[in-house]
This record gives structure tokens, C-alpha cells and sequence, in this order.
């Protein structure tokens, strides 16, 4: 298990904190890089520190790269809380891994932009189940040395000029992207003869794949070494890429996605009165501004504005967001009365492996 000590209880008696909450002291989290930095790989980058500082609650987390990961990892481990995406929240949910969040006990919850609080992740019924942690959008990204002209959709990842030079994200939710590129209307909501389509033209398309990322770092050593020259980037991505001088541009063309981590409180929560003072805390204005000018996205409050440049990531643009299609988990219920004949995220999982392997 990869755990991270976010800070000595002796360290955090020293600066006067208060008491961690009666039997706890302790916090067990589950989160993709950049949503609970410690200041591990750049002592810069610690929103985690302060909040054991003030709280007492010693901070430990298990980084994940995938969400296939995140899901085995919740499964198999005792944590309070975890940050996940649209594309397997409601499989959160609906195996009974989360619990209902009482938003009365977080104040800067009601500073959270509305449109964030009413995405599907973070809703079960009446029920809040998610916090939102912020939002960014996947980018299509090319090296403008090589790609010429300027590409202007996402069909360019088609283009059999750039055959073995094409960076994809390895997640099952790609699926959504072929959807949509082969004009289904409802590209989270499959039946199964769609979904087979899909398959096959993901399938197809991974001949021309020059190469899969989750990580970081492997996609930063491709761009910059010439071997990619376009595909799909986080702003993060883009933006360690320009600093390193490498030059690539940017843009959301039509079609494009939307992604949003949400904070949940896990079912067999150990340390359920720390979860709460984490979820209170990761959107008040300051850690959640640290969040969002590392990872290069919207913020989840007007609050952060205070301590980043709000409008070049569109913090409050919802005309903007309104373009994306932000990640949704696929489920076997289809909409439009259609009963249970879609394809849900198992069967995504499933056939993303195959096409991966």
C-alpha cells in the first residue's frame, strides 16, 4: 500500500492545534494525484499539512492511477473517504460503498457553484452523496511543430498521418469519445448494439495508438521526445508541457468532456468525525484554490478566486462547462424508457481491458 504521513501528531501538538475529534486522530484517504498533496514530491504543493495542523487528524493517503484501481483499492481496503469521478461514482453508490453526506455539518458547502452540486455523481435521489472537489475539461493536444494545420475536432486522433504518434487516456469512459465521433446521441447510455459499434471502432482506432497514458510522466516523456505529436491531455499535462518549453496548443472542440472529482465518505469509515472536517475543509477558499492551481482547473468555490486567476480556467463560465459532457457512469438503465438494456460499467471495463490487451 503507497501511504503518505501527512504529518507527525507530535508536529501538530507543537502549533497549538486543537484536539482530533474523541477515538480518531487519524484520516484514511483515497485520491488520484493533485487532490491530497503533501508536499511529497514539491514541499510547495501541501494543502494537507495545514489541515492537521488545525485539526489533529494525522493524514495518510492511498494514490491511485486509474479508476479501475480506485474501485479495487475501496473494495479491498478500509478508508473514510475517496475522491472519484463521474465515471464510477454511481458504482460507488450503488454497491452500498458510500454513505448519504449530511451537508449541514460543512459550512462552505453552500458556496459551492450550484452546477457542481447538481452533476449525477453527486446526487442519489434526494440524497447528497458527493462534494465537489472542482471541474476541468479534457483537451485535445497537439504539437504545433508537427500537426499543421491547426486541428479543429477530435477526428484528428483519426487521422492515419499520425498512426503510432497518438497519446489516448487509458480509461474504460474513452468509450464515450468513439460515441460520440460516430454521432450516438447518448454516448453514456449504450444498448448493446451501439455499444458493440463502439467496441469495434475503439478497437480499430488502438492499431494507430501510438500509446496509452495514466501516468503523468510517461505521457510527459512521449510529447517531449517527439514520439507523440497529438492526442488527449489534462490541463496539467498541457501546462507542465509548456513550461518545459515543449510546443503544443490546445482546445475543446465539439464533443468534448467534462471531468469532476467528488469527495465521498465511504461506508466502513473508521474515522467518519475527521472525514467530515476534511470535506468542510477541502472547499474552503485556500486549500481548494491550492488544489486548483496545481492541477490547472476550475476551482469548486468563488471563495479560491481570492488566491488564483479564476477566469483563465472559466471558473465561473457555466456557458462554458454547459459545452461539456462531463463523465457519467455508465448504467444498464437507459433512459428514454428503454429499460435495462444498456451496457453498464462493468461491461466498459470489461471490454477496455480486451482492447487494451
Amino acid at each position: 500500500m503507497v501511504a503518505v504521513a501527512a504529518l507527525a501528531a507530535s508536529a501538530a501538538a507543537g502549533n497549538g492545534s486543537p484536539p482530533a475529534p474523541q477515538g480518531e486522530g487519524r484520516l484514511d484517504l483515497v485520491a488520484f494525484p493533485g487532490y491530497a498533496e503533501a508536499g511529497g514530491d514539491d514541499p510547495r504543493v501541501n494543502w494537507v499539512t495545514p489541515f492537521v495542523q488545525q485539526t489533529g487528524c494525522k493524514v495518510r493517503v492511498r494514490t491511485v492511477r486509474s479508476s479501475t484501481e480506485l474501485l479495487e483499492v475501496v473494495a479491498n481496503g478500509r478508508y473514510d473517504g475517496v475522491a472519484a469521478f463521474g465515471d464510477v461514482a454511481q458504482v460507488l453508490v450503488g454497491g452500498h460503498e458510500v454513505e448519504p453526506i449530511d451537508v449541514a455539518r460543512l459550512p462552505h458547502y453552500t458556496s459551492v457553484y450550484p452546477a457542481l452540486k447538481r452533476l449525477p455523481q453527486n446526487r442519489d435521489g434526494g440524497r447528497v452523496v458527493g462534494i465537489p472537489h472542482g471541474r476541468g475539461p479534457e483537451l485535445l493536444l497537439w504539437r504545433t511543430d508537427v500537426v499543421r494545420p491547426s486541428p479543429r475536432s477530435w477526428r484528428a486522433l483519426y487521422d492515419h498521418r499520425y498512426a503510432g504518434r497518438i497519446g489516448l487516456h487509458d480509461e474504460a469512459i474513452e468509450l464515450a469519445m468513439t460515441a460520440e465521433r460516430l454521432g450516438l446521441p447518448r454516448s453514456y447510455e449504450l444498448d448493446r448494439s451501439e455499444f458493440l459499434r463502439v467496441v469495434r471502432a475503439a478497437a480499430a482506432q488502438s492499431a494507430d495508438a501510438g500509446f496509452y497514458w495514466q501516468d503523468l510522466t510517461n505521457a510527459l516523456a512521449a510529447y517531449t521526445g517527439g514520439n507523440g505529436v497529438i492526442g488527449q491531455a489534462s490541463p496539467r499535462l498541457a501546462a507542465l508541457l509548456r513550461a518545459d518549453d515543449v510546443p503544443v496548443a490546445t482546445s475543446t472542440p465539439p464533443g468534448s468532456a467534462g471531468r469532476s472529482a467528488s469527495w465521498m465518505v465511504l461506508a466502513k469509515a473508521r474515522h467518519p468525525q475527521c472525514m467530515y472536517r476534511w470535506l468542510d475543509y477541502i472547499v474552503s477558499p485556500k486549500p481548494n484554490a491550492a488544489s486548483a492551481r496545481y492541477l490547472h482547473e476550475a476551482p469548486a468555490t468563488p471563495g479560491a478566486c481570492a488566491d488564483m486567476d479564476c477566469a483563465s480556467v472559466h471558473a465561473s463560465d457555466e456557458r462554458y462547462w454547459s459545452r461539456l459532457s462531463f463523465w457519467q457512469t455508465p448504467q444498464r438503465a437507459c433512459g428514454e424508457g428503454r429499460g435495462d438494456a444498456c451496457a453498464d460499467w462493468f461491461d466498459w471495463s470489461d471490454a477496455w481491458a480486451r482492447i487494451r490487451g
